[in-house]
């Protein structure tokens, strides 16, 4: 890796690898209400990524940060075993309930203090698969690639309209959070974020793991978010519950619901936001050269 670029010294920069103290673990736990709220949001866009996973019903598979279990139970519905990681204990509280109403008992989770103070096979266990979506466990995928046997995946944005973009589209000028013009808000935003697309995201962990001897493969997942219900009250109800609306602007934010609202043949109501598309990074962890791997960060 002494070519004209190291990418991995570029890895070391982006900014799951910045953002690496305990703070942003207290952070991400606080939100763990929100991220279970998500799920039944992007219930279809998440089947779209989990569809694009080599997942073989004899696979035990890691969900590497796994917040509050996302992906974990629709993987759990394909392998024989999946373990949930992550350092909120709030996140798996919430990932454990999931798997209770949905009747599975091939889940566990695991809690750590921080997957960046961990190790593979030293604080918990390989597994077949592992896989990293919108996750801190890709900020180092040499690292990423000592979790699993068989097969790794790290899956995230190819496309800027993220779930903040979602926020900003329902509750612009009804929340103190998003003003009513929320564009100059979301740029500054999209800077500041962990893995900004085509910059800080695909590129430098394609280039790691090729640079250590890898050949990853890229598919591609498009979807979107979506709530379906009886009535327009219902819908309005629900996405309500992803803000604190100002007393007063309530009609505003019902305005901005209706822009992307409509009723179905059968009497029902779906909200549905434009589609976006997240990236599906593949490869065979025992082609990554750990010791070139260990000899680059050495280096720096």
């Amino acid at each position: 890796m002494a070519g004209f670029l190291d990418w991995r010294i570029i890895e070391s920069l982006t900014g799951w690898a910045a953002h690496s103290d305990d703070t942003e673990v207290e952070r991400w736990d606080s939100g763990a209400a929100e991220w279970d709220r998500r799920t039944a949001f992007e219930r279809d866009f998440t089947a779209a990524q989990v569809d694009a996973l080599d997942i073989e019903p004899t696979d035990s598979v890691l969900d590497a940060c796994c917040g509050a279990g996302r992906l974990t139970i629709p993987l759990a519905r394909r392998a024989r075993a999946v373990t949930g990681l992550d350092s909120g204990e709030h996140m798996l509280e919430y990932c454990r309930a999931y798997a209770q109403r949905e009747g599975l008992t091939n889940v566990r989770t695991i809690q750590v203090p921080s997957w960046h103070r961990t190790e593979p096979g030293v604080d918990f266990p390989q597994h077949d698969v592992v896989v990293a979506c919108i996750s801190p466990a890709s900020a180092d995928v040499a690292k990423l690639s000592r979790a699993a046997t068989r097969r790794c995946y790290v899956l995230s944005f190819s496309k800027p309209f993220k779930f903040m973009d979602v926020a900003a589209s329902l509750f612009a000028g009804a929340t103190e959070e998003w003003p009513a013009e929320p564009g100059p808000k979301l740029e500054r935003m999209q800077l500041s974020r962990y893995d900004i697309p085509r910059v800080f995201g695909l590129n430098v962990a394609f280039n790691v793991l090729y640079d250590l001897g890898a050949n990853p493969t890229v598919t591609y997942a498009d979807g979107g978010w979506v709530h379906e219900a009886n009535t327009r009250e219902a819908v309005y109800e629900f996405l309500a519950g992803f803000g604190r609306i100002i007393p007063g602007r309530e009609q505003v934010f019902r305005s901005n619901v209706d822009k992307h609202l409509t009723a179905l043949p059968d009497g029902r109501y779906r909200y549905a936001t434009p589609r976006t598309q997240m990236y599906v990074l593949g490869w065979d962890p025992s082609e990554v050269d750990q010791a070139k791997a260990a000899a680059s960060v050495a280096r720096f």
